[in-house]
């Protein structure tokens, strides 16, 4: 009896490591270049919150601010300034849904000179915005992870030429 159950455990354990295997196989395979470059020019359009360039505050979660950003949309794509003059994150495709009166917003973008990425959240709410980012450092012998609140008020067009903000969306 003893040895039945050992074999049956064995078995339901070795189908699940087998197909669960299968299952993260097939969700992480990385997208061939050209798919890249394909889904990349479907967003490329007009976004929800194309035109709006967002002056913020950042900080670490649970601390105060410090860094003021320009959180930029536009061409279908999102960008913040200072990650572009950091690690030359580039402006990437983001996601919107509309719910209780407010758009919400999502976006991943990889620095291209380190395994860093930072995935955005983010809420407008007429000319605010508020949301957090998730900044990722992965390295071979561990992976850092820190997170960052933000908030801030829509600025109009004068406003940004005024200030010249260094940004590109192409």
């Amino acid at each position: 009896m003893t040895v039945s159950r050992f074999l049956t455990a064995f078995v339901a354990c070795a189908l699940l490591v087998g197909l669960g295997g299968f299952a993260v196989s097939q969700i992480s395979a990385p997208p061939s270049k050209d798919a890249d470059r394909e889904s990349l020019a479907s967003f490329q359009g007009e976004g929800a919150l194309d035109g709006k360039v967002f002056l913020s505050q950042m900080g670490p979660t649970g601390q105060p601010a410090d860094v003021e950003d320009n959180l930029v949309f536009g061409k279908g794509l999102f960008v913040s300034s200072e990650c572009q003059t950091r690690c030359d994150y580039p402006a990437r495709p983001y996601f919107t849904r509309s719910k209780d009166g407010a758009v919400h917003f999502v976006s991943e973008t990889k620095c291209p000179y380190k395994d860093a990425k930072i995935l955005w959240r983010g809420v407008v709410r007429g000319d605010r915005v508020s949301g957090e980012a998730t900044w990722t450092l992965k390295r071979w012998y561990w992976s850092i992870e820190r997170t960052f609140w933000f908030e801030g008020e829509l600025i109009d067009n004068k406003a940004i030429l005024a200030q010249n903000i260094p940004v590109a969306i192409e």
